[in-house]
């Protein structure tokens, strides 16, 4: 007996191993599409955390600064008041460290429109720090004018992240 092949076993060959080619590249397309998946989930949950750290950091500042300067203006200088303004004070001291340290978070992970927010939030609460802890105004109205940038630029950065992370439809 000769062993001949006939067509109808070439072609199962072929189609077997069109099958077994179709299943490793459909294999490997998954494995890409789902990484690629999880990748977006990871970053979209750091930047969350990102941008929630940093907006309550800015939080803390601005409600400190304001406290500092209702505290300043309503202080009769006494040793007590004084023990308190240097608590706030290094308190002022800590946040803007921590701020820097966010807002370097935002820049590197943030979507760059919240990074942009995030620079400028920064240099405006610095700038209100400055003004209020190295040259306290005489009143209480002129302490709000140097508080207020600080306030619009949180607001900014908010606006920011909440149109980072809204989901698109793709």
């Amino acid at each position: 007996m000769t062993a001949s092949i006939s067509a109808i076993q070439i072609w199962t060959l072929i189609l077997a191993g069109l099958a077994v080619a179709a299943s490793i590249g459909g294999t490997i397309y998954n494995a890409k599409t789902a990484s690629a998946s999880e990748h977006k989930v990871w970053q979209r949950d750091l930047r969350v955390r990102i941008y929630s750290e940093c907006t309550a950091v800015a939080e803390e500042f601005v409600t400190l600064l304001t406290s500092f300067a209702a505290n300043v203006h309503q202080s009769k200088r006494s040793q007590a008041s004084h023990s308190k303004e240097v608590e706030q004070i290094r308190r002022v001291a800590e946040l803007r460290i921590e701020l820097m340290t966010k807002t370097d978070e935002v820049q590197t992970f943030g979507a760059k429109t919240v990074a942009t927010s995030a620079v400028h939030l920064s240099k405006t609460v610095l700038q209100s720090s400055d003004n209020m802890v190295c040259d306290p105004v005489p009143d209480l109205d002129s302490m709000k004018v140097f508080l207020a940038p600080s306030g619009t630029a949180l607001g900014q950065f908010r606006t920011a992240v909440r149109e980072s992370l809204k989901m698109s439809d793709d």
